[in-house]
């Protein structure tokens, strides 16, 4: 088992199959250098896409649609009481 592959194994759940393929060392290394460079290169991607308002959007609709998600799953008291109260039932066509 080569170094790279640590984190993709940690990311399994007990019972998946995994299969192990042989490898030489200049490829392991290979392997390790590409995830040992693969963070930065998120990280520019995540500053490139920020300075376009990107994520900002993103984070806008997250928020929103957490709102719309949660927001009936909160109870009344806790966000205030703005619920509208039960009327008495009165007469129906007078």
């Amino acid at each position: 088992m080569i170094s790279a592959d640590l984190p993709t194994l940690a990311r399994q759940r007990p019972g998946n199959k995994i299969q192990f393929a042989l490898c030489t060392l200049d490829k392991a290394a290979e392997a390790r250098r590409d995830l040992n460079n693969w963070f930065p290169r998120f990280r520019t991607q995540i500053k490139q896409a920020n300075t376009s308002g990107m994520i900002d959007s993103f984070y806008f609709r997250l928020k929103t649609w957490s709102a719309v998600l949660w927001a009936p799953m909160i109870p009344a008291n806790l966000i205030g009481n703005n619920t509208p109260k039960a009327q008495s039932p009165g007469k129906v066509g007078a």
